[in-house]
C-alpha cells in the first residue's frame, strides 16, 4: 500500500466519524430508522464476511465459536458503541444494539455451518468440534426459525 492510500484510508475513517457525530447531533443516530436499517446491513455484511474467513471449512478443532465472539466483542461492539453511536453505555442500550449485535454473531455463524452441514456430517466424528459450536451459536440466538432453517439445510444436503 502507498502513502497516498494509507492517507486516504485515514481521511474517510476521519469522514466518517464526522459523519457519525454530525448524525448524533441531528438526533437522527442512533434513533433513525433509516439509520438502524443501513447499520444492520453493513453490521450484517461485514459480520458474515469475518465470520466464513474464520470458520469456513475448518470442523476439527475448537474455539472457533469463542474466536467469533472475541471479534465481535473487540471488533464490531467497539467500532458500533464508540464510533456511531458516540459512547453510548451498554447499560442503557434503549434501542438494544448489545442484542442485535449478539443475536447477529450467532446468525451469522449458524449461516455459514448450516452451508457446510453435509461436510461436518460425512466427517464426523472427526468434525465434532463443529457439531459441538453449532449447538452453542443456536442456543445462543434460541430463534426456532434457524433451527427450522438448519433441518431444511440438512434435508436438502441429504437429497443430492
Amino acid at each position: 500500500m502507498s502513502s497516498d492510500d494509507g492517507k486516504e484510508d485515514e481521511s474517510l475513517e476521519i469522514d466518517f466519524d464526522k459523519v457519525c457525530s454530525s448524525l448524533r447531533e441531528l438526533g437522527w443516530l442512533p434513533s433513525s430508522p433509516m439509520v438502524h436499517k443501513a447499520l444492520r446491513m453493513a453490521m450484517y455484511d461485514v459480520n458474515e464476511q469475518t465470520i466464513r474467513k474464520l470458520i469456513c471449512s475448518q470442523y476439527e478443532r475448537y474455539g472457533l465459536w469463542e474466536a467469533v465472539l472475541e471479534w465481535k466483542k473487540n471488533v464490531l461492539e467497539k467500532w458500533l458503541f464508540q464510533t456511531v453511536l458516540g459512547g453510548v453505555n451498554l447499560s442503557k442500550d434503549n434501542d438494544g444494539w448489545q442484542q442485535k449485535i449478539d443475536l447477529l454473531a450467532a446468525t451469522c455463524f449458524v449461516q455459514v455451518r448450516m452451508e457446510e452441514l453435509f461436510t461436518i456430517i460425512t466427517e464426523y466424528p472427526d468434525s465434532k468440534p463443529a457439531v459441538d459450536e453449532l449447538r452453542e451459536a443456536l442456543a445462543y440466538s434460541t430463534t426456532p426459525v434457524y433451527i427450522m432453517r438448519l433441518a431444511a439445510s440438512l434435508k436438502e444436503n441429504l437429497q443430492r
